[in-house]
């Protein structure tokens, strides 16, 4: 059975993603150090590269990604899974910080 190699961590942001020149708005549901899925009404066709900006206080985190598949709602696409491009080291940081304060509340 295949499995993820970092374990998503459950959040709610409000993100923009751009894919060619269209932007759009959704919902960060889960993310990783390499992956997430954008709760989103997603437009077809999209091309295979979007780019993620994830609001962190007073800086936005700029986050390469592929799209790896489109979550099906009934009739329309619900959102879509991403695989991060060689995730910055700022975005890294975050997901630890993230992880640290899950932790903390377990």
């Amino acid at each position: 059975m295949w499995r993820r190699e970092f374990d998503r961590l459950p959040v709610k942001m409000n993100v923009k993603y751009v894919n060619g020149t269209t932007e759009h708005m959704g919902t960060l549901l889960n993310l990783s150090e390499k992956g997430m899925f954008i709760s989103s009404r997603v437009h077809l066709p999209m091309k295979p590269q979007i780019n993620v900006f994830i609001p962190v206080g007073n800086d936005t985190l700029r986050v390469t990604a592929r799209i790896r598949s489109f979550g099906v709602g009934q009739n329309y696409c619900r959102g879509l899974g991403v695989e991060i491009i060689k995730p910055p080291q700022k975005y890294i940081d975050f997901i630890s910080v993230l992880r640290t304060a899950a932790k903390r509340t377990e």
